[in-house]
Order: C-alpha cells, then sequence, then structure tokens
C-alpha cells in the first residue's frame, strides 16, 4: 500500500541561517519525489503544527518527515495518532 509522504522542513532555532532550506525543499520534491513539502518558521509552534494538520485532512498526507530539531524534544507536539508514520530528521544538532 503506498502512502503519501509529506515532508516538513523548519527554518527555525538558527536552522534557516545555517542550511539552504528551499534547497532541501526542491530536493525533497525533485529528487525523492515527495508529493508535499512545506517550510515552516517553526514546526513546533501552533501554525507548523495547524500546517501539518491541514495536510493530514485536505491532502491526505499519511506519512511525515519532520527536518527540524532533536526528535528527543517535542515528542508530544508531533504525535498524530497511531495511523500517521512519523520520521524525524536531526537538521539542528547535526
Amino acid at each position: 500500500m503506498d502512502r503519501k509522504i509529506g515532508v516538513y522542513i523548519c527554518k527555525g532555532c538558527g536552522i534557516g541561517e545555517a542550511l539552504d532550506v528551499v534547497k532541501l525543499s526542491r530536493i525533497a520534491t525533485g529528487k525523492y519525489k515527495a508529493p508535499v513539502c512545506q517550510i515552516s518558521a517553526g514546526l513546533c509552534s501552533e501554525d507548523g503544527v495547524q500546517l501539518i494538520c491541514a495536510d493530514l485532512e485536505e491532502k491526505g498526507v499519511q506519512t511525515l518527515g519532520l527536518a527540524a530539531c532533536s526528535p528527543r524534544v517535542h515528542y508530544d507536539t508531533f504525535d498524530f495518532g497511531p495511523s500517521i508514520l512519523v520520521e524525524r530528521v536531526n537538521l539542528r544538532e547535526h
């Protein structure tokens, strides 16, 4: 079963100053063919979580790739239930 993937790139906490998040987005949608890719000023903020929730509901996203800070923080923030797969990529600490 194919699952629709959404990639979400955070540019908060200095990530946007250290990395070219627009280029990362182009790689996600181009090379890796992610059907949905969004850049957020802060994924862990209310606006960032609402962005993800809207894509889950409106675009049918079922699997999330979150490129942001350490997966050791904001664990509950990015828990969207047992049917949504979440993979977190640590950009800030690496």
